[in-house]
């Protein structure tokens, strides 16, 4: 997956995070153009991509997986 979109949403009552995997950034299709972004799939193309989203619980935890990375 070439891009993840994180958007935040914090107004009294409804506050809600998005993580959205994607193949652009929301930044607009001339700022996907010039950062080498946009894609053009054909007619009848298939792109398949694998996403895994977990859940670090601490420093420790995070120290591990950084040093994996």
């Amino acid at each position: 997956i070439p891009l993840v979109n994180q958007w935040q949403h914090f107004i009294r009552g409804t506050y809600v995070t998005g993580v959205e995997p994607g193949n652009a950034s929301m930044l607009g299709r001339a700022w996907n153009r010039k950062h080498g972004y946009l894609q053009h799939i054909q007619p009848g193309e298939v792109r398949e991509f694998h996403l895994e989203i977990g859940v670090l619980d601490g420093a420790e935890e995070i120290a591990e997986f950084e040093s994996k990375v």
